[in-house]
């Protein structure tokens, strides 16, 4: 059989490790950027419902109103963020320049008897609030037939 291979143990155990330590590395830094950027966080959100209405908050510090986008479909709500930072910097002849854009959406399934003529949305301090007011629930009698 000359086109077997043979490993050694000790050389699979080596391997193994070795893609665990990259799959570890890898996960744990994109968590942490995820983590550290803090943009559209899940606790973030906070999604009300009662009887009369819906209410979707998210405080969106730092974020002016004209990088927010509310969307209304016919059975959800999207909410859409952009942010931009930049800074700069200077170290004597080097100009140093940093410019950070990051993009968020979320989805929000409406309810069967949302009120879609009066939702609205205010943002104030930081923090978006989307109110979807609810309409009676109608029932409607079947008839039976013979």
């Amino acid at each position: 059989m000359p086109n077997v291979i043979s490993w050694k143990k000790s050389e699979i155990a080596s391997l193994r490790g070795h893609m665990e330590d990259f799959f570890d590395n890898f996960f744990h830094r994109l968590s942490c950027s995820c983590l550290e950027s803090g943009f559209m966080d899940a606790t973030d959100w906070q999604i009300d419902e009662d009887d009369n209405r819906l209410l979707v908050t998210l405080q969106a510090p730092d974020v002016a109103s004209e990088n927010i986008d509310v969307t209304l479909t016919e059975d959800s709500i999207t909410i859409r963020i952009q942010k931009e930072q930049s800074a700069t910097r200077d170290e004597g002849e080097q100009t140093h320049q940093e410019r950070v854009y990051q993009s968020s959406s979320r989805s929000v399934r409406l309810p069967v008897n949302a009120n879609r003529d009066e939702v609205s949305a205010r943002f104030a301090a930081g923090v978006l609030t989307v109110e979807v007011p609810k309409t009676e629930k109608k029932t409607h009698k079947i008839p039976i037939n013979p």
